[in-house]
């Protein structure tokens, strides 16, 4: 009996197992480290596949799975074999398709084939702009299955979870930046690996794991500044890129003539592991810049990653060139050079941004109906972190100016995440104290506490309502309770009952969401609040 060298896949997977196939009367086994398994032939499906039809697929009928080889002597064996008419009939005519695909193959490319020729005789010169060009035009499924693949691999030997106290700060983090993305065109999962070493990596597609070293090491700016970095290769496609590149010019033509993700993945396959993920400066540059504007607009302090590799710096002095994070990136004095750049250059569009008209009572009346475009959450809360700095180095104009923009942005767009600009913006009461008059200086603090009031409101309520799970027999139920200082939630009971499984879930949410984000100062916790579960949520 002949032996077969074949890949199985499972439905739907990406990535097959190298297995060997033999063919004996009308069974075909089927091999690896297993026990060998055996398929009647009858409940085989055969026909030609891959990105040039110069594949055997043996689709099992019963499981979904397929055996894919291109040693076409197996269809001598299958032609031979004591097997139903019906298969004979299918391997026949892939025996003779395969005899007679060159010439359709060279007819049914026509133009691409011509433009293989202008590429080759054009040469390995300009691989680069090409590859990188394909990659950034290929579908993210592509992607998503080269990670999958990298990331399995690499689990094999190691230790990931995402359910722990570390994986949640993380996960909160890496959410909070995914969301701030233009465009998603990655489902993007973190992980943690227990680790002495300070790192963190993604992987095509959107997997990106970071070790609990640099989780201890850094505060949460500095740690969504690694991973917006992270990020940045990812939607930058740096590891397909640099894959395709490392490929040659034959894979990347397979690549882009592939059929399917799974096919286009598959050829190149074993081109990417974590111990190679390594890209040149230009990609650690455009990383990094990608990473600091998305921090910018997440609400994340984007020098921190500046901060980050200077506090690594000093505290490993003699060993700073072995860190990954240090090692693998450009040398600090360049980078951290650059990114300030970045970072004063996103300061000035902020602040020199068109300054918002002073909302009108009918305006703020028709704020429910069409909202207004503010910047991103994020970038108001950065312009407070400036408006402070300016307050506390005494610039009480520039911090002025700002505070003004801040609290006109927030009338207009009142977003939950801009519950935290104001405890910043009661430094505007302090300096209009001594510009203003009383009554004036009143009113400000009304706005102020009104607003601050409502911003709040709206973030217990998203908060809530991503945790609300009502129960199939809903009926509304009102529970009380009070807010401290420090976010603890204290005094909770039902004070409108439902029913009594109602009552239980509504108490659990609240339960399951303590603490919550400390209210701004200005409102004077604790804070009596009322809230009613229904199939939505309601305050």
């Amino acid at each position: 009996m002949k032996h077969y060298s074949a890949r199985l896949y499972a439905k739907d997977a990406g990535h097959g197992k190298q297995v060997t196939v033999t063919v004996t009367n009308h069974i075909l086994i089927v091999q690896n480290n297993s026990t060998p398994t055996e398929i009647e032939l009858a409940n085989l499906e055969v026909k030609l596949g891959g990105f040039s039809h110069d594949r055997i697929i043996m689709v099992n009928k019963l499981t979904g799975e397929s055996i894919v080889t291109k040693d076409q002597a197996i269809l001598d064996d299958l032609t031979r074999a004591n097997i139903p008419v019906d298969f004979l009939q299918q391997a026949k005519t892939v025996k003779f398709g395969m005899k007679t695909k060159p010439g359709q193959r060279l007819a049914s490319w026509g133009l691409a084939g011509a433009g293989m020729l202008v590429i080759a005789a054009i040469g390995y010169a300009i691989l680069d702009p090409v590859t990188f060009y394909i990659a950034s035009h290929m579908p993210s499924s592509i992607e998503k299955e080269m990670g999958n693949s990298v990331l399995d691999s690499y689990a094999k030997s190691h230790e990931l979870e995402n359910t722990s106290s570390k994986a949640r700060r993380v996960k909160t983090i890496g959410t909070k930046l995914v969301e701030n993305l233009k465009v998603r065109k990655y489902d993007f999962n973190f992980y943690v690996e227990p680790s002495k070493e300070i790192n963190a990596f993604a992987t095509p597609g959107g997997n990106i794991v970071v070790l609990t070293e640099l989780i201890k090491k850094a505060n949460d700016d500095e740690l969504a500044c690694v991973l917006a970095h992270e990020i940045g290769h990812v939607i930058e496609r740096h590891s397909l890129k640099s894959a395709l590149r490392n490929a040659g010019l034959i894979t990347t033509l397979q690549v882009i003539t592939a059929r399917s993700s799974e096919a286009a993945a598959d050829a190149l396959s074993g081109l990417i592991q974590v111990e190679g993920l390594r890209f040149d400066r230009e990609q650690e540059k455009e990383a990094d810049l990608t990473g600091v504007k998305l921090a910018w607009e997440s609400g994340y302090n984007p020098s921190a990653l500046i901060d980050f590799m200077h506090k690594l710096e000093k505290e490993y002095p003699e060993t700073s060139n072995t860190l990954s994070i240090l090692s693998d990136h450009p040398m600090p004095a360049d980078r951290a050079e650059y990114i300030a750049d970045e970072v004063k250059l996103l300061e000035r569009q902020a602040e020199s941004a068109n300054n918002v008209p002073p909302p009108t009572k009918d305006h703020l009346r028709s704020i429910h109906e069409s909202r207004h475009e503010s910047p991103p959450p994020g970038v108001l809360i950065n312009l407070a972190r400036i408006a402070d700095g300016n307050y506390h180095n005494k610039q009480f104009e520039k911090a002025s100016s700002i505070y003004g923009r801040l609290l006109k942005e927030a009338e207009l767009n009142p977003d939950p995440d801009l519950n935290g600009i104001f405890d910043s913006l009661q430094n505007y009461i302090t300096i209009k104290k001594t510009q203003e008059q009383e009554p004036e200086v009143t009113e400000l603090r009304s706005r102020l506490h009104n607003l601050a009031g409502k911003v709040y409101s709206a973030y217990v309520q998203q908060t809530f309502q991503s945790k609300w799970m009502p129960p199939e027999s809903i009926t509304s139920v009102v529970v009380s309770f009070k807010v401290q200082p420090n976010g603890s939630i204290t005094g909770l009971r039902v004070k409108q009952s439902g029913s009594p499984e109602c009552d239980q879930a509504a108490l659990a949410t609240v339960k399951q969401c303590s603490p919550l984000a400390r209210p701004p100062k200005i409102l004077a916790a604790p804070i009596a609040i009322d809230f009613k579960f229904d199939q939505n949520v309601e305050h």
